[in-house]
């Protein structure tokens, strides 16, 4: 084990708990996922996907990527990239007195709320659902595709 793992402990959240994480949408590993949309169970993580957040992708079109709370607006900000979408929902850094430091303002109600008005504005649906545990949530989205069912999508 190298020095920062020993002081920091595990990178994934609950790794090695003995405690079953309750109402998750997400396995125990990080690794697998049940989507958001049509709810295939155990999805496992697009290990291809060169981003730094997990990405899951379902046979009903959906994309799948979350994090800890204050993480989301980066997870947004990835999701938008992965659909090609151009714009951001976290906010700009702003300098401080000290070169070295900057702050970020941070809001993740807003950024839920943009991500819901963006997607929807690109043509995509967008859900919320719980991560291993309450400080921790997966964004979902999904093309709208007018008349046609979660099933047809699948089939």
């Amino acid at each position: 084990m190298n020095f920062w793992s020993r002081l920091f402990g595990s990178a994934k959240p609950d790794e090695g708990s003995s405690a079953a994480p309750t109402a998750s949408s997400v396995s125990a590993d990080w690794k697998r996922a049940d989507c958001g949309f049509c709810g295939q169970r155990r999805i496992e993580w697009d290990q291809s996907a060169p981003y730094p957040y997990t990405v899951w992708k379902c046979s009903c079109g959906a994309i799948g990527s979350g994090a800890w709370l204050p993480d989301l607006d980066e997870v947004g900000d990835q999701l938008l990239v992965i659909l090609g979408i151009n714009t951001r929902v976290s906010e700009p850094c702003v300098p401080t007195d000290e070169p070295a430091i900057s702050m970020q303002r941070y809001d993740v109600n807003k950024v839920e709320h943009d991500m819901a008005e963006i997607l929807k504005r690109y043509g995509h649906e967008f859900r919320i659902t719980p991560g291993n545990n309450h400080n921790e949530r997966l964004f979902w989205a999904r093309r709208i595709m007018k008349g046609v069912t979660d099933h047809e999508r699948t089939a």
